[in-house]
């Protein structure tokens, strides 16, 4: 089972400490630090800790209270997962496209294509994953760096569809192509049927209909119909839970019928 990375808080005092240290060695690692380039001659875990080494800010090395690498190792499959503080980026930005370029280069290197599944296939079976490589957003780089987190996974020679590696690559989210198109292809069938039991409720007046919006349910009240049915006016009252979002007011807006459903 792949674990994930616990990290102790830090009090003001310690943030401060932090904050004023990794800016120094900040301004001293960015210039003395070579971008690391595809080796080959290095399997997966080897070449992420490499990484983790080349590209870090110095930051998670003075926080020493934080949990160390997480290493795995089974009959099938070796994993490892770390944080870090890249050097490469600050403020807001998103994960690190450095280390995103820097994963797909050494899975291209190795024959392989780095999918949104972020897991190095093979080009000419999708079905083969060579390995897993991740790097996301994380947080605990004290607003100085975008903190980096790695999960590696990697089969052992042979055991590329063993179940242990399968089933470690399905617990770290990745779906292989075929059962995500079989997937999204039975979703998009049942959207399809939904929509043709329900259409005809959708464009009639008073129709008691729901949308889910940034994590919220909102329901309202069909009042009008465009001639062609390509757009209702709703009164949206509310969400069927209560909690609204802050700010929020009750609103009339036309949309197309589709991109709502009636309510339970």
């Amino acid at each position: 089972m792949i674990r994930s990375i616990q990290r102790p808080q830090l009090n003001g005092l310690q943030r401060s400490s932090v904050a004023t240290a990794v800016l120094l060695l900040l301004c001293s690692c960015q210039a003395s630090l070579p971008p690391l380039k595809p080796d080959t001659s290095e399997g997966p875990i080897t070449y992420m800790m490499s990484m983790r080494q080349n590209t870090s800010a110095g930051l998670d090395r003075l926080t020493t209270r934080f949990e160390v690498a997480n290493r795995e190792d089974t009959p099938d499959y070796r994993s490892w997962s770390d944080w870090w503080c890249p050097r490469y980026v600050r403020g807001t930005n998103p994960p690190p496209p450095d280390l995103q370029s820097l994963v797909r280069s050494y899975c291209e290197a190795h024959g392989g294509v780095h999918d949104r599944n972020k897991a190095c296939i093979t080009r000419t079976e999708p079905r083969t994953v060579l390995f897993y490589i991740g790097v996301f957003k994380s947080s605990g780089c004290e607003g100085t760096a975008v903190t980096a987190r790695a999960l590696v996974i990697e089969p052992k020679p042979g055991r590329e569809h063993s179940p242990g590696y399968l089933a470690a690559l399905r617990t770290a989210g990745y779906v292989p192509p075929d059962i995500l198109a079989a997937e999204q292809a039975q979703g998009a069938a049942f959207e399809a049927n939904r929509l043709r039991r329900e259409m005809w409720l959708l464009t009639k007046r008073g129709t008691r209909v729901c949308k889910e919006r940034k994590g919220f349910m909102f329901y309202g009240f069909v009042e009008d119909v465009l001639p062609d049915n390509s757009k209702v006016k709703i009164s949206v009252n509310g969400t069927t839970n209560g909690l609204i979002p802050g700010g929020w007011q009750p609103e009339t807006i036309w949309d197309q019928p589709q991109l709502w459903r009636v309510c339970d």
